[in-house]
């Protein structure tokens, strides 16, 4: 972490919740989650995007415009855990960065008239 940036502390999940009401603690952010305990490898959970239904000269199509990374929030905070997390605003960048990588794909996934 950067001496820099602002630092982030979430105090871990207990492990006897089935479920858990986060804000997120980002100054520009203002999500709230209620996380429900999911059975699986976390790494696995795909990433949530954001559609927006657009008619074109082909007809209607769906155009992704925001993409949610697994295990964080919109903003790109990561989400709490098991386990005390801490993060800075450069791993929120980062996530925003990669968001923005997997969006940009995406675009041009559907730019190509692929399956999205």
């Amino acid at each position: 972490m950067s001496s820099l940036s602002k630092a982030y502390r979430l105090d871990a999940v207990p492990a006897d919740t089935g479920e858990h009401l986060h804000s997120c603690p980002v100054s520009t952010c203002s999500h709230e989650f209620v996380i429900r305990r999911v059975e699986g490898d976390p790494g696995t959970r795909p990433v949530t995007v954001a559609y927006r239904n657009s008619m074109t000269s082909e007809g209607p199509k769906r155009i992704p415009v925001k993409v949610k990374l697994a295990g964080a929030c919109w903003c790109g905070a990561p989400l709490p855990r098991e386990e005390t997390v801490t993060f800075d605003d450069e791993d929120v960048a980062r996530n925003v960065q990669r968001a923005k990588e997997i969006l940009a794909s995406l675009d041009e996934a559907a730019s190509t008239n692929e399956e999205v």
